[in-house]
């Protein structure tokens, strides 16, 4: 075996990206995906929308060749204080994938804690709606790391 070393050019800071609507321990930058021009980046304890401590919340941002702009904010349907929506976060070719595992699942009886991963796809530009709920049973959340691979 041959190993050849690796050769790191400099890297220079070119942006620092921060929530449009950034509260005290919200946890951004928790977890962050890159695809071509756009990241995601999850924030696991920031206030919903419904004003849901701890609900969690994702942020899409676009680069333009010059800025990054937010262009969008993830939030689970029905969140709830304490689901942790967006502690694992991926992007793939327009489709998001954000975890929450401090979500509620299943129908009867309501599991406590059984986490769920949220599926995204965009209708219009970035007009995304929710296409799937994927629960899973008791504390299955094993890893913190979401990960999609392939295209639309």
């Amino acid at each position: 075996m041959f190993l050849t070393p690796m050769v790191l050019c400099p890297r220079i800071q070119t942006a620092t990206l921060r929530a449009t609507n950034a509260a005290p321990s919200d946890q951004f930058g928790v977890s962050v995906s890159l695809h071509g021009d756009s990241v995601l980046v999850g924030a696991n304890n920031a206030e919903s929308s419904a004003g849901a401590a701890g609900a969690g919340v994702a942020h899409l941002f676009e680069f333009d060749g010059n800025t990054w702009t937010p262009t969008h904010i993830f939030e689970a349907g029905a969140s709830a204080a304490g689901d942790g929506f967006g502690l694992s976060v991926a992007l793939d070719a327009g489709l998001v994938l954000i975890g929450a595992d401090g979500k509620e699942g299943g129908n009867s009886p309501l599991l406590v804690n059984a986490g769920s991963a949220f599926v995204f796809s965009p209708c219009d530009g970035h007009d995304f709606s929710s296409t799937t709920d994927l629960d899973f049973c008791c504390d299955d959340f094993s890893e913190e790391t979401s990960v999609i691979d392939g295209s639309c």
